[in-house]
């Protein structure tokens, strides 16, 4: 009878720190702890790029996703649009299902579009950028997120 309950005991401490282990709250805006963006290992153009396969180069660009939890809304963005693969939102019908289909495979841009803070990271981004090319998928990211602040809640 002891060792039943024992083992009774057991199991729910067990579940109860399971349960625990997946409650985490967000980080709040002061409390996000990687202030640069993201720096790719291998880079396009280098030799190391070249030698590799699409899905290779992909693997070393991955990104993961308690890494983003943990960037500042700043650093995601500069890591978003940096991103090697980020024009592939450029490959589908639309705008929007371009980027719900990086979104999907690539954490830091579904990190960003769910930031309250997004829309005016990309403004303030927008306002001193140098690059044309981040500078336009930086404005298709604000374009969708205007898209979306403008639909009604489901």
């Amino acid at each position: 009878m002891r060792r039943t309950r024992m083992i009774a005991a057991i199991f729910v401490l067990a579940a109860v720190a399971v349960g625990l282990g997946g409650c985490q709250r967000p980080a709040a805006e002061g409390e996000y702890t990687l202030t640069a963006p993201f720096d790719y290992p291998v880079k396009p153009g280098s030799r190391e790029w070249e030698e590799l396969s699409v899905s290779e180069r992909k693997e070393v660009c991955r990104v993961e996703d308690s890494v983003a939890r943990e960037m500042t809304t700043q650093a995601l963005l500069r890591t978003v649009v940096n991103y090697p693969f980020i024009l592939e939102i450029y490959c589908y019908d639309t705008i929007d299902m371009g980027i719900e289909a990086v979104r999907d495979v690539y954490p830091p841009l579904r990190e960003l579009l769910e930031r309250d803070d997004a829309a005016k990271a990309i403004s303030d981004y927008l306002a001193t950028a140098e690059d044309t090319h981040c500078q336009y998928v930086a404005q298709r990211l604000a374009e969708r997120l205007a898209r979306q602040a403008d639909r009604p809640a489901k």
